[in-house]
């Protein structure tokens, strides 16, 4: 089975420094699995939310991320039975930081990475493209479109409360949960 894994909030803890940001700059509290942008930009608005992404997705800020928090054992464990791949939204500069954070990990060093050509290209192609059949992302706006093409979407949302519940997404709240529903559906 191939699985696709995003990279920020999901490989690289970026929600952490979102997070932090937006405590800082705007003086208002986001936790972590709320700063992916579909569920961020109604708190703090599109400009802001633009403004932080420019810190936060830049070089320096991207090398200094830590992994989020049981990635590099998950990774370790899927990789026994499944080929990755990390799907990006990134591209350009923004791809090139997050090929070198991963170089930094043994557990990430070879895992392909594939980046948009551009920014009009959807995960939903890129994943189709590399016959995807699961898509761990913390952002559901890049799962819908997957569902539709038959691709199976987990909701990574990472230490949310059990209230938090999508109609048609899988919500997974740590990598446990995760490589244990890809065990499941090799079974």
């Amino acid at each position: 089975m191939i699985i696709g894994i995003d990279f920020d909030g999901t490989i690289a803890d970026t929600n952490a420094a979102k997070s932090a940001w937006i405590q800082r700059e705007l003086k208002i509290k986001v936790d972590p699995y709320c700063c992916d942008r579909t569920s961020c930009v109604p708190i703090i608005g599109e400009l802001a939310y633009n403004r932080m992404s420019k810190e936060v997705y830049n070089r320096d800020t991207t090398y200094g991320l830590k992994p989020v928090t049981g990635v590099l054992q998950a990774i370790s464990e899927l990789r026994k039975n499944h080929e990755l791949l990390v799907v990006t939204a990134r591209y350009g500069e923004m791809l090139e930081s997050a090929e070198t954070w991963l170089s930094r990990y043994p557990e990430t060093r070879d895992v392909k990475l594939v980046g948009r050509p551009n920014e009009t290209v959807p995960k939903s192609t890129i994943c189709r493209n590399e016959n995807v059949q699961i898509l761990v992302d913390d952002d559901e706006r890049h799962l819908y479109p997957i569902l539709e093409i038959g691709i199976n979407g987990l909701l990574f949302k990472n230490g949310a409360p059990e209230e938090l519940t999508s109609n048609k997404l899988l919500v997974c709240r740590s990598w446990e949960e995760i490589v244990s529903f890809v065990n499941e559906k090799r079974d």
